[in-house]
């Protein structure tokens, strides 16, 4: 069917239907009471039917504009939200996993290698150990105990430098105390100990997936036998 063929299609059936609606009683009523008015009624109701023409011919396009501003609105929701979760996503992906804190015996061990290695005579070496005191700013469950670590003359820049590496051996260890006397032997140096808090953090538990399977399993393997043992009874 070519386009010679549908423009006659569309003109005869327009046409029947132009017929129809002069033939139908409605038509000829309206036609009638159009006829009998003044030439003023006449041309206001040429002029209302114009403007109702207008706006059901305004009204079909712009109801695809209205339809189609809310469905871009929706999918730029939309967008936006994928956006959202795909960053969170990335997010905690790329987040690094909580370090396992040392023991206070593995923190023990390394402020002993470091003063080892501090460079310090022996006379400036003092004792290092644990100490049982109440502690105010931790709490006893986040606190795995007291590291006292004593050192003699030393002078100012030693006590800074060397209180900051020994915080820096772990970011469990925080400086609780800072004791510092004049020494005894020199009162040009100072007799320092060290009071750290070695924190506990807990452990995060995860669940155990496998004990849930295996009771599944069991749960599933009584389930056929009683299936298998009633067969076997009919």
């Amino acid at each position: 069917m070519n386009l010679d063929d549908l423009k006659d299609r569309f003109k005869s059936e327009g046409k029947a239907l132009a017929d129809r609606v002069q033939e139908s009683s409605a038509y000829n009523n309206l036609k009638d009471r159009f006829d009998s008015a003044s030439p003023g009624g006449q041309k206001a109701i040429l002029i209302a039917a114009s403007c109702l023409l207008v706006l059901a011919i305004l009204y079909i396009p712009w109801g695809y504009y209205s339809s189609s501003a809310l469905s871009v609105e929706e999918f730029e929701d939309r967008r936006q939200l994928i956006h959202d979760m795909m960053h969170v996503t990335r997010e905690t992906s790329d987040t690094p996993e909580l370090p396992v804190p040392p023991s206070l015996d593995a923190i023990r061990s390394s402020v002993e290698q470091f003063i080892k290695s501090a460079g310090l005579i022996d006379k400036q070496k003092g004792t290092i150990g644990v100490v049982t005191e109440p502690s105010t700013l931790v709490p006893a469950g986040l606190n795995q105990g007291i590291l006292s670590v004593q050192l003699k003359m030393l002078n100012l820049t030693q006590l800074m430098d060397i209180g900051y590496q020994i915080q820096s051996i772990s970011s469990s260890i925080k400086l609780k105390d800072l004791i510092v006397e004049p020494s005894s032997e020199n009162p040009k140096y100072l007799d320092v100990i060290y009071k750290l808090i070695v924190l506990k953090v807990p452990a995060i538990l995860s669940p155990a997936p496998a004990e849930e399977s295996k009771g599944k399993k069991q749960n599933t393997g009584s389930a056929k036998a009683e299936d298998k043992e009633q067969n076997a009874e009919d």
